[in-house]
């Protein structure tokens, strides 16, 4: 029965938007198993028609939400539908939203989203759109995520790439340098113990020295 509710609310805008209230819903401890099999029906019934409605209706922030009141019974269901609607959503999300999930208590979630933003930095992304404007003044942050002593080394190879993406936009060369992007560079290059990072932060050094000798004479005198 509820695969037929379900598939009939997917393809219906408005019964989705209704159905997404029951994000705000407490329920009694004894009707969490049925908060927990709606919120996996949305998951695998969620297309990409329904997750664009989702995104545009501030689902994620929604979500995050619902993860501060909801028992922890309930946030792998959450966190799994917060990921699905990005995925079929096409990734259409503002950057200062994924940068939010970063900085939230929701660890679980954190590697997604610096992925979700090395997507969207991405210019070889089939859905590229110029988000110069949003990453500019997140930079810094993201630049400092790339180092942080409390992250894996595969959260901040994602960072390390993010840089090297926007290194790539002349329009962001200056505001990485002006954030001492090029120290965190020549960190990550240096680091024998992260092979990868090196391999990305040459990558970034590369987009990053293009046009400009006086990035390429400070690498090989520091």
């Amino acid at each position: 029965i509820i695969n037929e509710v379900m598939e009939r609310i997917m393809s219906s805008r408005e019964d989705y938007l209704k159905l997404l209230n029951i994000l705000e819903i407490e329920l009694p401890y004894d009707y969490e198993n049925t908060l927990l099999k709606i919120y996996n029906a949305i998951d695998k019934f969620l297309n990409e028609s329904r997750a664009l409605d989702g995104l545009r209706n501030n689902v994620i922030q929604r979500i995050i939400k619902a993860l501060s009141v909801q028992p922890p019974f309930l946030h792998s269901a959450l966190a799994s539908m917060l990921r699905n609607h990005v995925i079929q959503g096409k990734y259409d999300v503002e950057v200062s939203t994924l940068i939010s999930i970063i900085l939230s208590p929701y660890a679980r979630l954190h590697e997604f989203a610096m992925k979700a933003l090395s997507v969207l930095s991405d210019p070889n992304s089939p859905d590229h759109k110029n988000r110069d404007s949003e990453f500019e003044g997140h930079i810094k942050l993201i630049s400092e995520l790339s180092l942080s002593k409390l992250k894996n080394y595969e959260f901040k190879n994602l960072a390390l790439q993010i840089i090297a993406n926007l290194a790539l936009k002349e329009g962001l060369k200056n505001p990485i340098l002006q954030n001492k992007g090029l120290e965190t560079i020549l960190i990550h290059f240096r680091n024998n113990e992260n092979v990868e990072g090196q391999r990305i932060a040459a990558k970034a050094l590369l987009n990053l020295s293009s046009n400009s000798s006086k990035i390429v004479i400070f690498v090989f005198i520091t």
